[in-house]
């Protein structure tokens, strides 16, 4: 069974004063509005102004008419307008004009999906000012950005990225405001970043996530206006650097002659636990396999992108395949393997072709 929500909502608006919404003329009056007796202002209030979409939300709106000198103006007609935002208003009890007191009572059903809605009431030839009433997620879903690795002290690679929904699991569209706040070790939000949903529903972390300083488990909230259901919890933990693994770059996979050289050097990166390159690691090479030989130094390290290069991988004599393992000598991390293949052995003889040019020598035809 669905659950209706409803609101006491008192619009305060007036006759005179400029309409807030741009697609409606401003409010209006009569040209007899001056004569004690005659429509001269509309009064209405508000109290509330945001309700969570897909949640049946109904609004109890009314309205008073008075003449210039604030008499009360019963039995005029009322018509209540939604102008945006979709729903419908209803009377209460069933009737269109006002009553004892100028007043005139109304429920408004609003919408399921817009996030402005918008209606206005007529009376006595006057036009109120417009109400505004603002629909806010209902229900968030995390897209991406969630369960990443970092530093301690460090920003995420990935921002946080969730789509917006009504409570009813319908997609919304643009112009909602979602909010990111960065918890801080004790649970405490460290920041407040308040961004709108784009054409697809979608909602970016505005600002990179800085992790905390110390290790372990950081979190981010990520809520709608309303927080209740729209709440949703992003993690991200932050891991102290340490080697973890070596991925092959370039230089793969390869085919030459037999005792050349290889036209693309070997290239690895070392990356840490969290996924992100490691400067300055040891990197050792070794040839196993049918044949080759490689030239390495002892002190060859990563550079600052966490990559290293290979000096030198010489294939063997025979054809077949050739194997080079690139490992971090004393750490954690399980050797790469790169293959090569010899097509054909070398040839061991060559012309040097000569020309004598001049006067051939007579001792050379003895």
């Amino acid at each position: 069974m669905s659950r209706l929500v409803r609101c006491c909502l008192l619009l305060t608006v007036g006759s005179c004063v400029g309409d807030d919404d741009p697609g409606r003329p401003a409010a209006t009056a009569p040209s007899h509005s001056l004569a004690q007796g005659s429509p001269f202002r509309i009064e209405t209030g508000a109290t509330a102004r945001f309700f969570t979409l897909g949640i049946p939300t109904e609004v109890s709106v009314s309205a008073r008419l008075l003449d210039s000198v604030g008499n009360d103006l019963s039995g005029y007609k009322v018509t209540w307008v939604v102008d945006s935002g979709g729903g419908r208003i209803s009377r209460v009890p069933v009737q269109d004009t006002t009553r004892i007191g100028g007043s005139i009572t109304a429920d408004w059903l609003l919408g399921d999906t817009a996030r402005r809605q918008v209606a206005h009431v007529e009376a006595g030839g006057l036009v109120s000012q417009s109400h505004l009433v603002f629909g806010a997620v209902g229900k968030l879903a995390i897209v991406s950005g969630n369960n990443q690795r970092g530093r301690p002290g460090q920003a995420l690679p990935s921002p946080v990225v969730v789509k917006a929904f009504t409570t009813r699991d319908v997609p919304l569209g643009p112009g909602f405001p979602v909010i990111f706040r960065p918890l801080d070790r004790f649970g405490i939000a460290k920041a407040s970043d308040t961004v709108l949903t784009d054409a697809s529903g979608l909602a970016t972390q505005p600002v990179p996530w800085t992790l905390e300083p110390g290790g372990g488990r950081n979190a981010m909230t990520v809520l709608g206006e309303t927080g209740g259901p729209s709440v949703v919890t992003a993690t991200a933990e932050a891991v102290a650097p340490k080697p973890e693994r070596i991925i092959i770059g370039a230089g793969n996979n390869q085919r030459g002659s037999a005792g050349t050289f290889l036209s693309v050097r070997p290239v690895v990166t070392v990356l840490d636990s969290a996924g992100l390159p490691m400067p300055n690691q040891p990197i050792e090479a070794a040839i196993f396999g049918p044949g080759g030989s490689t030239r390495s130094f002892a002190a060859h390290r990563t550079d600052d992108h966490g990559q290293a290069r290979i000096a030198a991988w010489r294939l063997g004599y025979g054809p077949g395949p050739n194997r080079l393992r690139v490992s971090t000598p004393g750490l954690p991390p399980t050797p790469v393997t790169f293959d090569a293949v010899v097509d054909s052995l070398p040839c061991r003889a060559f012309t040097i072709p000569t020309q004598f040019r001049g006067v051939f020598p007579s001792w050379l035809a003895l």
